[in-house]
């Protein structure tokens, strides 16, 4: 089942019945591919005539498309994270600057 219905994170994510650090593994997969099964749920689910033309179904789930897609939005977010941290630091320097940095 794909993710785009519920996040389904669990303890014990493969099933063995202890917490590993595979499940820890299985937890960062999971949500590198979220975005790309999110997508795929979506096409299926409002786009049907479209996913039934292309075979786009469930088994695309955590395929290469998923994680192609789930690259490009996760790397965008990083960017996001990187700006409002570069943004921050220069707003904190104007406002408190450091005596002792060189100019």
């Amino acid at each position: 089942m794909c993710s785009y219905w519920t996040i389904k994170l669990a303890e014990d994510m493969n099933g063995d019945g202890q917490f590993t650090i595979r499940d820890i593994g299985l937890w960062i997969k999971y949500f590198f591919y979220l975005p790309g099964d999110f997508l795929v749920g979506q096409i299926v689910i409002n786009f049907p005539g479209f996913s039934r033309f292309f075979e786009i179904n469930a088994t695309w789930c955590h395929g290469f498309l998923s994680g192609l897609f789930g690259f490009f939005v996760w790397g965008f977010c990083l960017l996001i994270v990187v700006g409002l941290l570069v943004t921050i630091g220069e707003a904190l320097d104007k406002w408190a600057p450091i005596k002792d940095k060189p100019q």
